[in-house]
């Protein structure tokens, strides 16, 4: 359980960098979300055990093994984490006129750049990377080390999947992040 909640603080930094997976020249030429709430408002997208995203419109429903720990939802994106004994699942809707792999490659940068983040790459198995692609969707899984100050080195795994909510305009980013030896291909 202490593992869990240090799992969580990793989450909500992922989260609060979620924001910035943008290149700064793309978020200064973006243009208004075209679904966007009228008035700009943040008002929340959960009902009950369900999600809509107010600015994107993709929604989501869970069980009761689930809980809500996080919600934003503004001009800039919207997010919603779940969380349950094992993982931290967090959407995130974003402006996103880019190809996925740029999608999937900024938000592993996140990492890279985490002074507490070490041997951070993508999880091999006999055949390669696991990861795959469709028609609109990218994902790939990445295994790395948190070591938060003044404890034990713990290993974790994330799952990180683009898909276009509409092609060129915007992404939805799906993300798990589970302790290394939890994760199952």
């Amino acid at each position: 359980m202490r593992s869990l909640g240090r799992l969580r603080g990793v989450v909500y930094l992922l989260v609060a960098l979620s924001a910035l997976i943008l290149p700064v020249a793309q978020i200064a030429s973006a243009r208004p979300l075209a679904a966007q709430t009228k008035d700009g408002s943040s008002e929340s997208g959960v009902v009950g055990n369900s999600y809509t995203s107010p600015n994107f419109g993709y929604s989501i429903t869970w069980d009761r093994a689930w809980t809500v720990t996080d919600e934003q939802n503004g001009a800039d994106g919207d997010s919603l984490t779940l969380s349950n004994d094992v993982s931290v699942v967090t959407l995130s809707g974003i402006e996103f006129p880019l190809d996925l792999q740029t999608c999937i490659d900024s938000f592993t940068q996140q990492f890279v750049d985490d002074e507490a983040v070490s041997d951070f790459g993508p999880r091999q198995t006999g055949d390669g990377p696991v990861g795959g692609e469709d028609d609109g969707r990218l994902w790939a899984v990445f295994d790395f080390t948190y070591t938060a100050e003044d404890s034990e080195p713990i290993d974790f795994s994330v799952y990180v999947d683009c898909r276009f909510n509409v092609e060129g305009e915007s992404a939805l980013i799906i993300s798990s992040i589970v302790e290394g030896a939890a994760y199952e291909s």
